[in-house]
């Protein structure tokens, strides 16, 4: 579920980029799974987290879904650049994914992203349902 709720996160505060690389992976000479190599990135998060890599992160931002989010967006983001400025196919994706292994090894998560979360769009805000406004409405009065 989470992997589901990332790409809804990472389409919502990135549409050109998502589209972008939606538009990528289905040109012939390029084509990949894109809703698979998107889930892969929800497991290297959650592997980073359990490893307690993000957890500074974590209490900095105050909320751990935005700070996954965060580091998830930019994964995907540094992945695809570096996908599509290479000329990849889908037979350099392995690789490609096993240098951003390693790299991520190397250099720790955050250092590989970049801790620079004022840079991070998040989603537009949803509209308040009728209950909550009403509630808040009352409270106020």
């Amino acid at each position: 579920m989470l992997g589901v709720l990332q790409v809804m996160a990472f389409q919502e505060s990135n549409p050109n980029e998502f589209r972008k690389y939606y538009q990528h992976s289905l040109d012939p000479a390029h084509e990949f799974p894109f809703m698979i190599k998107l889930f892969e990135f929800t497991t290297i998060v959650l592997t980073q987290m359990k490893s307690d890599k993000l957890y500074n992160l974590c209490n900095r931002q105050g909320n751990v879904f935005e700070a996954t989010n965060f580091v998830y967006s930019k994964l995907v983001i540094k992945y695809l650049e570096e996908y599509i400025a290479d000329n990849c196919t889908i037979m350099q994706m392995d690789a490609l994914s096993k240098k951003q292994k390693r790299m991520i090894l190397e250099q720790g998560i955050i250092k590989y992203v970049g801790n620079d979360t004022s840079a991070v769009r998040r989603p537009p805000a949803a509209a308040p349902n009728n209950e909550a406004a009403s509630s808040e409405a009352a409270t106020n009065q």
